[in-house]
């Protein structure tokens, strides 16, 4: 027969190998918790309301701004880039959000309108009728942050293309959203641009009016200085042709001064039908002969009793004069303007000839000087105001001929899949956090909450100087034959490890208790909980013991549950319970012995059940006289026990041990049911005890129910119940 053995890894490090072993080990917490979480996420997209994406493009291109100058100082990439973003931050803006809000109604929509406070759709869920108070601004900022959480705008690369988003539960509703989003935004840029357009005409607007005051106070400088000069000078030369000239402006500005008095009272007279108002110097004589003529009929008119006159025939031919002085006066008029406008043309001769002839004479440096600079000042005031006038007109154009930066490429669709919940990816991630959190347990479970993987941990666990590892045989199920495996594969690791325990307890106790007078030893196997291993473990020790020369025995003290018989094949045997018992006397215990013809071990098994507490039994004058009589005449007695932790059997043996072994099942016994176990039974045995933990791996089924209630449950009641 061939066994194989399976060694823990005691080195820190996990391998890799180990690391599948745990796995496999937790495969069922981990396979439980990737269920519960994939049927999560899958109730998940059952209950949740299905969300469609629609989609629009739009291009961005900040040189079709052609109107303005603006255009060349764009043609930088990076200016264009910066640009481009910032468009981006406009279409997420508050300010467009709410007129989109606003065009579009949604401050009443269902899915984007006011909504109900937490406590208000409670009240509402229970029946109880909910009045709305809220304050309307903050009622219309949840809207707009609503709507704006629906929104997502990206570029797409470095291009000057922007994907603009629209997320709603009604596909219709997303893409009739998302396009109006996208007018709304051009719309908003080109009334932009005009608003920034009007602004600067009006700036301008007021600086070409400054500007003009600016001018004229530059040429009414230049006037006046010119006037006082020239006069001053004609003062102080009187040369005749100076004079003259003078004369003939005074004449000239006299002539104007008399028509346009003439032509003030006679435009009134016109307008007012007074005819004897109007100035006859200004009147030309077919005016004067039509008003004559109107005198003439009046003074008929004046005349009611002379039976000739027909009165309807004159105020007809009085109507007539009157439309014909008009019209006669009309053309005086403008016969009078161009005479005033002659004889301005002639004043303005005489003032050139007369300052040009001033000019022209020898003048003192200053006043050269004072009259070049405020020539200079005119020209540059009258160049800014052109500048300006030119500059308002170009604004004036622009205002009504602007274009938007963006365009609309492409327009929504409406979308045909829900872009929410993504089914695949939900449940891919899904089944990869019940991975993650089904490893994490499985790990949590194995190196904290669950069992004990290493013979160093198990030490570090229980605070012992070692512990010795018991590996498993892969191809024995049978519990007979794995006991059997020192003395059939003697050369296995299973059989190497009983031998390692063995060294490890003849060291601890020859330290701890040394014994000078003959008496044996007395050891003690036992677990924290059922299933450990801890018979197959016991029969397995007693066999290697024997086998190394030693007197062994083997004492089944499992009184609730003996097996020791079934380990090494042989009938049970009910006479150490009857003499704890006190139904046999102790001679008749002696004819309950055994002996294996391969090892050479004695056993004393046991058999049927007890008719009282097992406590009272083990704790008993006589079960102190069988381990006085044992340690006699044997070198060891190894004393098979029940587990700790379900029954107090193992706490009354402790008192009459020299050393105590503890199975403690590979990844299945839990840690804190071993530091119980130890706890409990450490405090009852004495300081030069040895105690020896031991990591089993041997194969088996745990019944954690059946740990405080099962185990004496089963053979705690007599045989007649």
């Amino acid at each position: 027969m061939t066994y194989v053995t399976d060694f823990s890894d005691t080195n820190d490090e996990i391998d890799l190998k180990s690391l599948f072993g745990v796995l496999r080990r937790q495969f069922r917490i981990i396979a439980y918790a990737t269920i519960a979480v994939v049927a999560l996420a899958m109730v998940y997209l059952f209950s949740v309301t299905p969300k469609y994406t629609a989609t629009a493009l739009i291009a961005i291109e900040p040189n079709r701004n052609i109107m303005t100058d603006a255009a060349a100082e764009l043609s930088n990439a990076t200016a264009m880039s910066a640009t481009v973003d910032g468009e981006i931050e406009i279409l997420k803006s508050n300010d467009l959000v709410k007129s989109l809000v606003a065009a579009q109604g949604l401050v009443v929509d269902e899915e984007f309108g006011v909504q109900l406070g937490r406590m208000a759709e409670f009240r509402a869920m229970l029946g109880f009728e909910v009045e709305q108070k809220q304050d309307p601004e903050r009622a219309v900022l949840g809207v707009v942050n609503r709507v704006k959480n629906a929104i997502s705008v990206s570029r797409r690369g470095r291009t000057y293309l922007v994907q603009l988003s629209f997320t709603s539960e009604s596909p219709e509703k997303a893409m009739v959203l998302v396009n109006a989003l996208a007018q709304h935004y051009i719309e908003s840029q080109v009334q932009k641009k005009i608003d920034s357009t009007l602004i600067a005409r009006d700036i301008i607007s007021a600086r070409a009016s400054q500007a003009k005051e600016e001018l004229e106070f530059a040429e009414n400088g230049v006037e006046g200085f010119l006037a006082d000069f020239t006069a001053q000078y004609i003062d102080q030369t009187n040369r005749p042709e100076l004079l003259s000239l003078e004369a003939e402006i005074s004449q000239r500005n006299l002539s104007i001064s008399q028509l346009e008095a003439s032509l003030t009272a006679s435009a009134s007279g016109l307008q007012s039908r007074d005819w004897a108002s109007l100035d006859s110097q200004i009147l030309s004589d077919a005016s004067r002969n039509l008003i004559s003529q109107r005198d003439k009929l009046n003074a008929q008119l004046d005349q009611p009793d002379d039976a000739d006159l027909d009165l309807e025939t004159l105020k007809a031919e009085l109507a007539k004069l009157d439309e014909q002085i008009a019209a006669s006066t009309v053309d005086d008029l403008s016969a009078t303007r161009r005479n005033i406008s002659a004889f301005r043309t002639e004043r303005d001769e005489f003032e050139q000839n007369l300052r040009g002839e001033v000019l022209n004479s020898d003048l003192p440096p200053g006043a050269l000087t004072d009259l070049y600079q405020l020539q200079q000042e005119g020209v540059i005031a009258r160049s800014q105001y052109q500048n300006l006038l030119q500059r308002l007109r170009q604004l004036d154009s622009m205002a009504e001929l602007q274009v938007s930066d963006a365009s609309l490429v492409s327009s929504a669709l409406e979308p045909t899949s829900a872009s929410f919940p993504n089914r695949r990816l939900t449940l891919a991630l899904g089944m990869v956090l019940g991975l993650m959190l089904g490893t994490g347990l499985g790990l949590l479970n194995e190196f904290v909450i669950g069992g004990v993987v290493s013979e160093d941990q198990l030490a570090d666990l229980l605070k012992v100087p070692s512990a010795v590892g018991i590996p498993a045989l892969s191809e024995e199920k049978d519990p007979k034959s794995i006991a059997s495996a020192v003395i059939n594969a003697p050369m296995s690791g299973f059989a190497e490890s009983f031998r390692q325990l063995k060294h490890a307890l003849e060291s601890q106790m020859a330290r701890k208790k040394p014994i000078d007078d003959g008496q044996g030893r007395v050891i003690l196997v036992t677990s924290a909980v059922p299933f450990e291993g801890k018979t197959t473990s016991s029969t397995s020790l007693a066999r290697t013991l024997a086998l190394a020369g030693n007197r062994v025995v083997i004492v089944d003290m499992d009184l609730r549950k003996p097996s020791i018989s079934e380990r090494i094949g042989v009938e049970p045997n009910d006479s150490l319970l009857r003499y704890l018992s006190k139904e046999l006397d102790f001679e008749a215990l002696g004819k309950a012995y055994g002996e294996e013809k391969e090892t050479g071990l004695s056993y004393l098994v046991g058999g049927g059940r007890a008719k009282m507490p097992t406590d009272a039994l083990i704790g008993s004058p006589r079960a102190k006289k069988v381990f006085e009589v044992l340690r006699e005449g044997f070198d060891y007695v190894i004393i098979d026990s029940a587990p700790v932790l379900p029954v107090v059997d193992a706490l009354y043996l402790a008192p009459f041990v020299d050393a105590v072994v503890m199975a403690v099942r590979f990844a299945s016994t839990a840690q804190r049911d071993a530091v119980r176990a130890y706890q409990r039974i450490s405090a009852e045995l004495p300081d030069d005890v040895s105690f020896v933990p031991m990591l089993t791996l041997e194969e088996g089924q745990r019944r954690r129910a059946y740990y405080y209630g099962g185990y004496y449950h089963g053979y705690g009641q007599s045989e007649e119940t």
